[in-house]
């Protein structure tokens, strides 16, 4: 009987919805996923500290050709180019890319494998994408516009390397999906940011993620250590691959 209960919890909330549902995402496998980054997290900072990895610009630009692979394949997951499953929509995505940036980290080859994986897919998939002129032109009002929020709120609080990643990620996040689900009828479909958007409107979404993006800042600044940096780093990661994800998605045709 017990076995029935915990199988009929894990099918409602973790396997028909990525299976039968529109909706990937519920409140239960949202907090699931959550602990389980969180976990991730603290794993990545245990592998770097004993590979005595630094936490820097160049491990960041490292880190680059895996966010954009992870926003490549779920755009075109979005699009109907690659099937949809489990490991090609969050959190299996990050799960798999992750695993793959951490056989780069673990052999020492962490640039030579995502460059080679990012150019292996490009060819693979992207032949006959093209971009429209509006696509185009959205693509420059974003990039204009984000550069300056960012700038004015950096005049402010004086951020450095990883916090500006951090923070960056974030708002490109929340600025790119509050414009197209304000104006081109996009859905948001994860739990917290579909309840910002829905009773608070959608361009208190990337105010509420700069809020806290800074308030975390602020709590890292009076307690300075590596794993902080790894957190800042993770941060803005998830909110660089998913802005990216869904201008790609709305870009490509």
């Amino acid at each position: 009987m017990m076995m029935d209960g915990i199988s009929n919890f894990l099918s409602k909330y973790f396997i028909l919805p990525y299976s039968q549902g529109f909706n990937e995402y519920n409140l239960v496998n949202t907090l699931a996923y959550a602990l389980l980054a969180l976990i991730g997290v603290y794993f990545i900072y245990k592998l770097l500290d004993h590979k005595k990895i630094e936490i820097n610009n160049e491990f960041i630009l490292n880190l680059l050709p895996y966010l954009i692979l992870v926003s490549l394949i779920r755009s075109f997951v979005d699009k109907g180019f690659i099937e949809k499953s489990f490991l090609t929509v969050s959190p299996g995505i990050y799960l798999s890319i992750a695993s793959l940036f951490l056989i780069g980290i673990l052999f020492g080859k962490t640039k030579f494998l995502g460059i080679s994986s990012l150019i292996f897919f490009s060819i693979y998939y992207m032949s006959g994408i093209y971009l429209s002129k509006f696509s185009l032109f959205y693509t420059g009002v974003i990039i204009i516009s984000l550069y300056l929020i960012y700038k004015f709120i950096n005049s402010k609080y004086k951020l450095t390397g990883l916090e500006n990643f951090a923070l960056f990620g974030q708002l490109f996040d929340g600025l790119n999906t509050s414009i197209l689900v304000k104006y081109f009828l996009y859905t948001e479909k994860h739990v917290l940011p579909s309840f910002i958007m829905s009773n608070l409107g959608s361009f208190m979404f990337p105010l509420v993620k700069v809020a806290i993006v800074l308030f975390a800042i602020n709590i890292f600044r009076q307690n300075k250590s590596k794993f902080n940096n790894v957190v800042l780093v993770a941060v803005g990661s998830l909110g660089l691959s998913q802005g990216l994800r869904n201008l790609l998605s709305f870009i490509i045709s």
